[in-house]
């Protein structure tokens, strides 16, 4: 998983407050074994755990119009101090690649300073990466599937034109209230498991 930290207001803030929050879980088949702070290099072993699913927080700032989802606890703290609301978990995703391989990367990437874009296809965010000057790659924001698994729900996405943002919910009602107010939908982003 790495994780940045997405409220600062230039781009120079938002690189080094990246810097500061990222960590890099390493994996070996469904067990951490060490993070790397990239900033530092320096890689520390942890105890071996079972390959579980974390929780996707969906935070939103009413003053830029943004949703961020994030795995990482310290960055969704971090959201709240800075004037983002905590919503309803998305859903809960993978934190280390499934032991089966069947799991794929869930990109995540910070576009115009106001738009948290998540994707599964790395043509896609290479596109869109190359687009603009202000995207910025922010790694990978957890593990999911492209495909139907037992327990596993779809993780709709929608944009909106005119605020410019990307919503993601498991929740077939929201995603129909969103669409019937001016969203795009934009189909099914990945499969999930369903929030507690």
């Amino acid at each position: 998983m790495v994780g940045g930290i997405l409220i600062a207001a230039t781009a120079e803030e938002h690189v080094r407050w990246a810097t500061i929050i990222k960590e890099v879980h390493i994996c070996d088949g469904d067990n951490y074994i060490a993070y790397q702070h990239p900033a530092t290099a320096h890689t520390t072993a942890v105890p071996a755990v079972a390959l579980t699913k974390t929780p996707f927080y969906r935070l939103f700032s009413v003053s830029t119009m943004d949703r961020c989802y994030t795995t990482n606890v310290a960055e969704r703290d971090a959201c709240m101090e800075n004037g983002y609301s905590l919503e309803p978990t998305a859903a809960m995703i993978l934190a280390c690649p499934s032991p089966e391989g069947d799991s794929v990367p869930l990109f995540r990437l910070y576009i115009d300073g106001k738009d948290h874009f998540y994707t599964t296809s790395a043509v896609e965010k290479e596109l869109v990466v190359r687009r603009g000057e202000s995207t910025f790659d922010e790694g990978i924001a957890g593990y999911v599937y492209i495909c139907p698994k037992d327990g596993t729900i779809p993780l709709y996405r929608m944009y909106h034109p005119v605020i410019r943002d990307h919503c993601y919910t498991a929740n077939a009602a929201e995603r129909k209230n969103c669409i019937g107010s001016g969203w795009k939908d934009e189909g099914i982003a990945c499969y999930v498991y369903p929030s507690a």
